[in-house]
């Protein structure tokens, strides 16, 4: 184990930060060390043994050449008395240490200094972080040299130098004088002006500058240049422009560190100088299919486009997890890849329908750390993973893709080998006008799609990789350069890094977490029920109809709600839920999926909901119509008004009517012949039954 000391650089090779170590305890347990290239920096206390651990692990490294310390002396006089005056203000406070480095004690020792020589506090700041960030000796505190403008010296000529004009004229001389308009102007108009051109830059200083007289034409005020031999030209402005400012401080200012970091920084080293063997770091990352989907449900639902989630191991190249969802990036899609990562892939394929054998695709395994994007890590998930696991996530920077080579590159190889096969792809035309609507050509279901994205990781670790540089050994032992074919030589020759967990405790980590509702219908999660057997010998169901539901903690799969996971303990104890038969519709669906389904339902039901409502308004203004006749013929007959007097007799009247009214209809609809046969029955019938109403009609008189 290499020892760490006072002074020495570190660089976290994940986010290409350097550090400088302030100060080391005499038990080596603690350190401080301050990023070098931070404004805003402070000493951060830090472990030494898991420091030590990173660097043996390949995310850190030892940096031997210190190029961020200030090795020059004092130029003149002024430089001198400058550096002992900011020596006065701190030497005394870096030699307090730990405290100095304390966040709780510091600013105690930096009140007694600011109240004794009268200075502000932000100035005692900005001079001890560079007197650590420079190397933490006293011409640390020399005026920085670092990111100034180029020298902006001329030699002073009389005459004009290089070739003659082939228009005759001389030209200006650029001296001293005009070096600094050029700086001014150059600095205003295009360093710090992103939008503005280099031409647009020369032309506002010789508008502003360079001009003799002003003069109003029609209101609007006018400027006359002057003489081309007493003005600059484009081709000067430009070639000073660049001696003053350097490229990189051009690109910087102009797009940014992050893109200058990502398009134009030197490419000299490789990735596999940073790894050991497989399983020393694996990457992670998302990306949307450029292909629509259609629902396992139903054929003519679409779905959306769908999130492909990959896991590269570093070393070989051996796509190691995949998952295939519809949800946005998120730790849980983190998660569901990382679950894939270890689980045997010939059960894997085989829930696909697709028989692999172990040598074809032979990773099950964890590695010593993961490398994913900033934004999807940064859940509350990860943390129990790392800490269930102890294995590290490292995150790139923002906006820094390239960190992450090569996965990226294989992401490029799944659309370029892809697109010409999948009906529904979207082709880069797709924003434009009069282009093809790539969702009416959808045909792949989600479970279709990812079987096709396993045959593609099939081939992809069995592909002959031309790029790739082998070492010494490798080409003595003629190791092929394919991800199987690496992967297999590498844990047989290079440090091992893999790690193993039962699938049990995997779950346990990673699988997401939510509450369940017992009722007495079963244990309902989402719009599913199940059942297990504590549920079944505690009488849970029963409980649940007597005294009401009641929740428990599951976790669930979101890529098999066949069963869910009812957490007994927090010491990893699971009891396996079986979905009811009444849900058997479900079986075998994402979440994903489900939630799909469910809002199609929501939506068909809030059109039926719509549609029932305006068939109980027809049904109101029905009832009310008839309501309504009924009060107009009451007032025809008013004087029999009183309706509480001879209910029973009235009744039996109403029903004679009736019967009347029936037999009635039914000879009426009965055939002409039909009549005949029965005429002589039918109208003694009628006829009894006329008398009847007669005696009724009456009786009801005489009352």
């Amino acid at each position: 184990m290499t020892h760490l000391t006072i002074n020495q650089i570190l660089r976290d090779i994940s986010n290409n930060r350097y550090y400088r170590i302030l100060w080391i305890d005499e038990g080596y347990q603690l350190l401080y060390f301050i990023a070098v290239l931070d404004k805003g920096a402070l000493p951060i206390p830090h472990s030494v043994s898991k420091l030590h651990k990173f660097i043996e692990g390949g995310s850190w490294e030892k940096v031997e050449k210190d190029s961020f310390v200030s090795y020059r002396e004092p130029k003149n006089e002024k430089e001198k008395q400058l550096r002992d005056e900011a020596w006065e203000l701190i030497g005394s406070l870096v030699t307090i240490e730990p405290d100095i480095y304390k966040s709780g004690t510091r600013g105690k020792l930096l009140k007694d200094v600011i109240q004794k020589l009268k200075v502000t506090k932000p100035r005692v700041y900005r001079l001890l972080r560079k007197y650590w960030q420079n190397g933490m000796h006293p011409n640390a505190l020399l005026p920085s040299q670092r990111g100034r403008k180029r020298n902006m010296q001329v030699a002073e000529y009389k005459s004009k130098v290089g070739r003659p004009r082939k228009d005759g004229n001389t030209g200006l001389i650029i001296n001293n004088e005009v070096l600094k308009v050029i700086e001014r102007y150059g600095r205003k108009h295009y360093i710090n002006n992103r939008k503005a051109t280099i031409r647009h830059a020369y032309e506002m200083m010789i508008k502003e500058y360079f001009s003799d007289y002003e003069y109003y034409e029609n209101g609007v005020l006018k400027r006359v240049i002057q003489d081309p031999n007493r003005i600059p030209t484009l081709r000067q402005f430009r070639y000073h422009l660049r001696k003053l400012f350097s490229q990189e401080v051009t690109i910087k200012k102009r797009s940014g560190s992050k893109k200058f970091d990502r398009e134009y920084r030197g490419k000299t080293g490789s990735v596999l100088s940073e790894v050991m063997g497989p399983g020393a770091r694996f990457e992670i990352d998302a990306t949307v299919g450029n292909v629509y989907l259609v629902s396992r449900f139903n054929r003519g639902w679409g779905i959306g486009r769908p999130i492909v989630y990959f896991v590269i191991d570093v070393y070989s190249r051996l796509i190691v997890g995949v998952y295939v969802g519809l949800d946005h990036p998120s730790w849980n899609g983190v998660t569901m890849a990382i679950m894939n990562t270890a689980q045997n892939k010939v059960d894997f394929c085989k829930d696909y329908g697709i028989e692999i054998t172990e040598e074809k695709w032979p990773s099950a395994h964890m590695p010593e750390r993961f490398l994913t994007d900033r934004g999807e890590a940064l859940y509350k998930g990860a943390t129990s993973f790392i800490e269930g696991m102890n294995i590290a996530i490292d995150h790139t920077a923002s906006y820094r893709a390239d960190m992450k080579g090569t996965i990226e590159r294989s992401f490029a190889s799944l659309d370029a080998t892809l697109k010409p096969f999948l009906p529904g792809y979207i082709d880069s035309d797709f924003r434009e006008r009069g282009a093809e609507d790539y969702r009416k050509q959808a045909t792949l279901t989600v479970e279709q799609y990812t079987q096709i994205i396993i045959y593609f990781i099939l081939h992809h670790n069995n592909r002959y990789m031309r790029e790739y540089k082998r070492n010494k050994e490798m080409i003595e032992q003629d190791v092929a350069p394919n991800p199987v074919g690496l992967w297999n030589w590498g844990i047989k020759n290079q440090s091992g890094k893999l790690r193993s967990f039962s699938q049990e405790y995997i779950h346990f980590c990673l699988l997401p977490r939510a509450q369940a509702t017992v009722t007495q219908y079963g244990i309902k999660f989402k719009k599913m029920h199940y059942t297990c057997n504590t549920a079944i010998s505690e009488q849970w169901f029963t409980r649940a109809a007597m005294d009401g539901n009641w929740k428990v903690k599951i976790a669930y799969n979101p890529r098999n709600l066949n069963n869910i996971y009812l957490i007994l303990d927090e010491e990893g104890c699971f009891e396996k839920c079986e979905l009811l038969e009444k849900d058997v519709v479900y079986r075998d669906r994402w979440l994903e999926e489900l939630e799909d389904l469910w809002g199609q339902e929501n939506e068909q039901k809030r059109q039926k909901e719509h549609e029932q409502l305006q068939a109980k308004i027809n049904f109101i203004a029905e009832i009310e119509s008839v309501i309504q006749e009924a009060k107009k013929e009451e007032k025809k007959q008013s004087q029999y008004n009183d309706k509480t007097r001879n209910i029973r007799m009235n009744r039996a009247l109403e029903n004679a009517a009736d019967n009347s009214r029936d037999l009635s209809t039914a000879s009426e609809n009965k055939p002409y012949s039909s009549i005949n046969t029965t005429n002589a029955t039918s109208n003694l019938y009628t006829e009894a039954r006329k008398g009847n109403l007669e005696k009724l009609f009456k009786r009801r008189k005489k009352e």
